[in-house]
């Protein structure tokens, strides 16, 4: 089964239409996407469906991630917005900040000792 990948304006559950695709990791794909409700630009995140691991596994590590971060409550960290499926694509609807990425943010930032 080859790997769902969101298109630019697809709508999912009638709430969010995606803009972009941002990036890909080992789990998932990231997308760019516009809220119809809060009218704000919100993260996307959805579960690869991987042929050569354990879907299962996958679903649990990808869901607890999501329900974990939910349970945080401070301003430097996002919020998450929804939990669901859309065309049996888990997804994890959340804040959206615009800035540097961690990782690039981290390569300039780092003293040399």
């Amino acid at each position: 089964m080859p790997m769902q990948i969101l298109t630019e304006q697809t709508i999912i559950n009638n709430r969010y239409t995606v803009i972009k695709q941002i990036t890909e990791g080992g789990m998932s794909y990231i997308y760019l996407a516009k809220d119809s409700i809060s009218g704000s630009n919100v993260i996307i995140k959805t579960l690869k469906e991987q042929k050569t691991t354990n879907r299962i596994e996958d679903l649990i590590r990808f869901r607890s991630e999501a329900n974990a971060v939910s349970l945080l409550n401070h301003d430097s960290v996002i919020k998450i917005i929804e939990i669901d499926t859309f065309n049996s694509i888990q997804f994890i609807a959340m804040e959206f900040f615009d800035g540097i990425p961690l990782n690039e943010f981290s390569k300039n930032n780092i003293s040399n000792n």
